[in-house]
């Protein structure tokens, strides 16, 4: 849903500061394994994204600018399934609120359908 430029890159700093704060504190267990969860940042031109990897499980995170709007979206891959119905990668979404980004990284740990809550965004 588009919103106003500020609101949107508030929003996107948000919740990729809590997604770095809980991934490191994941990979901090995860170390005893060998295992670690990614988390990738691209930013250029009109958008800021992240990306968090684990295993063969993705989720992007992104913020989109268009004049005086922004957008967020949420494209999962690799068995990270939403809650809504429909496959992720071809729906639209973005999450509900900052706070639901540690059911995002929980559902790319278990790779099983999650309770992710997200906001369907129309095209």
């Amino acid at each position: 849903m588009p919103r106003p430029v500020g609101e949107g890159a508030d929003k996107q700093v948000m919740v990729r500061s809590l997604a770095e704060q809980m991934v490191c504190e994941a990979n901090a267990v995860l170390a005893a394994r060998g295992e670690r969860i990614e988390l990738v940042d691209q930013a250029g031109g009109d958008r800021l994204c992240f990306i968090l990897r684990y295993g063969d499980r993705r989720a992007e995170l992104s913020t989109t600018f268009t004049g005086r709007q922004a957008e967020a979206r949420l494209v999962c891959a690799g068995g990270v399934v939403p809650a809504l119905p429909g496959e992720c990668t071809d729906a639209r979404r973005e999450l509900a609120c900052p706070d639901t980004v540690a059911d995002l990284i929980l559902a790319l740990l278990s790779g099983r359908p999650s309770t992710i809550q997200q906001t369907h965004v129309e095209a």
